[in-house]
């Protein structure tokens, strides 16, 4: 974990790692609270920076680890994430403080986004190998846009799928084992393998989609390939007799329940994978811009910090204008790009919590119908199971943080 504002090697030595080894090393709640007091008391200089946080700290353990209301692992889990937060908080607090020193005149550097790359593939001696390739490398380097992190911001809630590296893999397995098999069936692959010139020894799957991308007949013939090839596994209607009623009901297709545990995984969380699933994967090949989600996620990242998160060079942002940048991006992507880089957001720029998220929902429905209809993964990422103890975790650091603030305010006066 890295918490003093800068992207590090895995070699390199964060001033607070000492800290980060305490806290990972503590084996009651007793030593991480005597952890994280010592880390309030080494890096806040003044009584007005620590008084706040160690109240919060008393409050948080209070609720957690106190009297009979035991320390179960579950909860020293919740305890130590809460930990890593503080020691965060704490570390932001003190590079405030430095910066601040010199009256603002040094400029800190932007939020610290690791970005992780789509995987490459070498060349390859067939068409069809390259083939393959290229149909995993696009979706793979669509979904890699929603795999960028804070390495400051800890979370400990399970992220939507497409925001894991974990079910990209998952998903390439799949496109190789069901999807390109069926798409070689057809006869317009074989007129885009004749078209392409290619070199069996340099050519690689980012040859091909280029090619694709820029050869119209070519892109035609194999969005109709990808699309029947996931059609052909959505679920198909059928009249079941319920009851004394002839209904039509939807009923998935052996091909279908027979993909779905190989998409599953307890690293993220994805609903049982059904036709609108489908849509979503099938919608990676073709119906994604990455130059359109990198200018949108570049325009988010300066509001965030113009209002929640201020740098020296910048000037400060009214309240809400995070929430109308992310609305106006939302509006110009599709529903699913939009939430899910709504919840890569929450991922990546501490100062948002699950409280702001679920504000964020009413402006997508009218109730909560509305709002799961619209919204739907990221109304399943705010019900999952522990939101409400991570709401009380983001509420007392986000308490902490204002308190601290005014106690800067008046320090300074």
């Amino acid at each position: 974990m890295s918490v003093d504002g800068a992207v590090h090697s895995e070699n390199s030595q964060s001033p607070f790692s000492t800290h980060v080894e305490e806290l990972e090393a503590a084996n009651d709640a007793a030593e991480l609270r005597a952890a994280l007091d010592r880390v309030v008391e080494t890096w806040l200089p003044r009584r007005e920076h620590k008084a706040p946080l160690h109240e919060m700290i008393r409050l948080f353990f209070t609720h957690y680890a106190s009297g009979n209301n035991a320390t179960t692992p579950e909860k020293l889990l919740i305890l130590r994430q809460f930990s890593m937060e503080t020691l965060r908080a704490v570390a932001e607090k003190h590079k405030m403080l430095l910066a601040r020193s010199s009256t603002l005149e040094g400029v800190v550097e932007a939020t610290a986004i690791n970005v992780i790359e789509a995987p490459s593939y070498p060349p390859r001696k067939s068409f069809e190998d390259i083939f393959s390739d290229a149909m995993c490398w696009r979706p793979r380097s669509i979904l890699s846009f929603f795999h960028r992190r804070n390495p400051e911001c800890v979370r400990t809630l399970k992220p939507s799928f497409a925001l894991s590296p974990d079910f990209s893999e998952k998903l390439e397995a799949v496109v190789r084992a069901h999807i390109v098999p069926a798409m070689m069936k057809s006869r317009t692959v074989t007129i885009v393998g004749s078209s392409w010139k290619w070199n069996p020894e340099t050519s690689t799957a980012v040859d091909l989609w280029s090619f694709i991308e820029n050869d119209p007949n070519s892109a035609e013939r194999i969005r109709q390939s990808w699309n029947g090839a996931w059609e052909a596994l959505y679920q198909r209607k059928v009249t079941k007799q319920v009851g004394n009623e002839t209904k039509e009901v939807l009923v998935a297709s052996k091909e279908l329940q027979a993909l779905r545990p190989l998409l599953e995984s307890d690293l993220y969380d994805l609903p049982t994978v059904r036709n609108r699933e489908l849509d979503l994967f099938r919608s990676l090949l073709f119906e994604y811009d990455p130059l359109v989600l990198e200018r949108s996620w570049v325009k988010v990242r300066q509001i965030y910090e113009q209002e929640m998160d201020r740098r020296s060079y910048q000037d400060k942002a009214r309240e809400g204008a995070l929430r109308d940048s992310l609305l106006e991006v939302f509006d110009r992507l599709s529903d699913r790009a939009g939430e899910f880089l709504v919840m890569l957001a929450y991922f990546a720029f501490p100062n948002i919590d699950v409280a702001f998220l679920e504000k964020f929902t009413h402006n997508k429905g009218r109730n909560h119908a509305d709002r799961e209809e619209r919204v739907p993964y990221l109304m399943r990422f705010l019900n999952q199971d522990g939101v409400a103890e991570v709401k009380l975790l983001e509420s007392n650091l986000r308490r902490a943080r204002e308190e601290a603030a005014k106690a800067a305010i008046i320090a300074n006066r």
